[in-house]
């Protein structure tokens, strides 16, 4: 069974109890699953100004969870450790068969004793997956919480993503957006149960280059749009404690023109009609996002801006209905929007209403 241990971290902490300190290095462990070995190291220090040697220190553990298998080549003790001197307890241990993520959850008593001069204290362990992570809280010898409590370091890279700011088409090789679309680079730096969060540092990106390190990228400060066509995004983040994320990249097309012309506009059915509703066809055209639906000017002359024109979602189709029309021939004008909200009034096309409810 191969062994996930991504090895010791720097000292976390110190704690002073009367001529020791202490200090707690977690181990880290890819996943909790059977079979899976993981070590808890925890150095004492006889302090060099200390006159007194300390006899027969152990290490014990209470309350483990039942699948927490304690090995042979633990180093727990007794020792005898001289003024000047730091001994590294160690706990070797195995998940053993009885582990699920029902009893994940770990509550266990790390303490270490000293029998001359007579002095203990525990950390208590806490962690909700199975000691992939876990938080350590200092209780001297009477139970009461000491002053200190050890969060393991941030491991975790930030997580960077882009966000959109109007109408986005997401495709499996790209994103479709318009050139009015605006573009954040958004980064969080994960909350990880019983670990430090540092918060991020640095987040950059780089456009249509892709960066060979991540040095390479630009520091992003502010929002920002691309040109019309296909472009290709690179960004990461790192946070305060160095966690670097790779560097990712997305392929966005800004597509900036507007659809032609409703081909084959008509309206079906009979050419007159005595009730106000009728059924508009037409064909669309080709178009990089593709059409949403189509926006109908009833009356007047042709269109000067898309304001004029009510906007229906269609498909070549649309059941419309002119409460307004009368007798006679009513003229309206039809143009197409696309998924991205481009639109252009100059392509559109007119049709005749024909209205009739005169006996």
């Amino acid at each position: 069974m191969a062994i996930k241990n991504k090895g010791i971290k720097v000292l976390i902490l110190t704690y002073l109890i009367p001529m020791i300190v202490t200090s707690f290095v977690p181990s880290y462990i890819e996943a909790t699953e059977i079979g899976h070995t993981g070590s808890l190291i925890y150095p004492i220090e006889n302090p060099t100004d200390s006159a007194t040697t300390f006899e027969g220190v152990t290490l014990q553990i209470e309350n483990a969870p039942v699948w927490f298998y304690i090995e042979n080549t633990s180093l727990l003790g007794p020792i005898d450790i001289e003024p000047g001197e730091i001994y590294k307890f160690r706990v070797d241990f195995v998940v053993g068969s009885e582990f699920n993520q029902s009893n994940a959850k770990v509550e266990m008593d790390v303490k270490i004793i000293v029998a001359n001069p007579s002095l203990s204290f525990t950390w208590h362990e806490s962690s909700e997956d199975g000691l992939q992570t876990s938080k350590a809280t200092c209780l001297d010898s009477s139970g009461k919480p000491c002053s200190m409590e050890i969060v393991e370091p941030d491991i975790t890279p930030p997580v960077t993503s882009i966000n959109y700011f109007w109408d986005v088409i997401a495709q499996p090789t790209q994103s479709i957006i318009g050139k009015n679309t605006q573009l954040e680079i958004a980064t969080i730096d994960p909350d990880v149960k019983n670990s430090a969060t540092s918060g991020v540092n640095f987040t950059g990106i780089s456009i249509d280059q892709a960066p060979g390190t991540f040095s390479e990228l630009q520091a992003f400060n502010n929002f920002f749009t691309l040109s019309e066509g296909p472009h290709t995004i690179y960004f990461a983040s790192r946070d305060n404690t160095g966690n670097t994320e790779p560097i990712k990249s997305k392929v966005i097309y800004v597509d900036g023109n507007a659809p032609g012309k409703p081909e084959n506009p008509a309206i079906s059915g009979a050419t007159w009609k005595n009730t106000r509703e009728y059924t508009l066809t037409w064909t669309n055209p080709a178009d990089v996002s593709g059409i949403a639906g189509v926006r109908v000017k009833f009356g007047g002359a042709a269109p000067a801006s898309n304001d004029e024109g009510t906007f229906y979602k269609a498909d070549n189709s649309l059941d419309y209905s002119a409460p307004d029309a009368v007798n006679g021939v009513n003229p309206i004008w039809l143009w197409l929007q696309d998924n991205v909200g481009n639109a252009d009034p100059s392509t559109a096309v007119p049709l005749s209403l024909r209205y009739d409810d005169i006996p």
